[in-house]
């Protein structure tokens, strides 16, 4: 992993532009939660930077990144927008995320969904290797789940309005 050092001195970034580590610091607390989160993936920083129970607004794309994982402090992740974590490697997603908007999943080899997943919009998480679907997902609008390795008796969550299974 970086250092806030070699992050800024490589000028990987244009939004922070210091010298010293106070400067850095500040630099980056001053970013949106957004922004915080693509830094922190895009360039491999540490976990800790990202405050927990982040709130983002807007669409957060993060995908074809190959991310292999997310950072552990996502646990209670809202994102006021789409989150698009198509086409990367990751095999599981933090717990107790909001999606006011749409997730998409697309073509990730996850397993498992996350405990107390909450999505107003779409859900589109097809070509995957779900084996099971959690009792406590909550899904507003459709939840396209075909490709996966579910079983043909699975039950439908609760939760979920309205499920695509091919």
């Amino acid at each position: 992993m970086k250092t806030y050092k070699e992050f800024i001195n490589e000028g990987l970034i244009n939004k922070m532009v210091a010298k010293s580590d106070e400067q850095i610091n500040k630099s980056f607390n001053e970013l949106s939660d957004l922004d915080k989160i693509e830094v922190v993936i895009n360039n491999q920083l540490p976990d800790g930077l990202l405050p927990k129970n982040l709130i983002v607004t807007g669409e957060l794309n993060l995908s074809h990144k190959e991310l292999t994982s997310l950072p552990d402090n996502l646990d209670g992740l809202t994102v006021n927008g789409k989150l698009d974590l198509s086409f990367n490697e990751l095999t599981s997603l933090p717990n107790n995320m909001t999606i006011n908007g749409d997730l998409v999943v697309i073509g990730n080899p996850l397993n498992s969904l996350p405990n107390n997943l909450v999505v107003t919009g779409n859900f589109l998480c097809t070509n995957n290797k779900l084996t099971s679907l959690p009792d406590d997902l909550v899904v507003d609008g459709w939840f396209y789940c075909g490709g996966n390795q579910l079983p043909k008796n699975i039950k439908k969550p609760i939760g979920v309005k309205h499920i695509r299974w091919e």
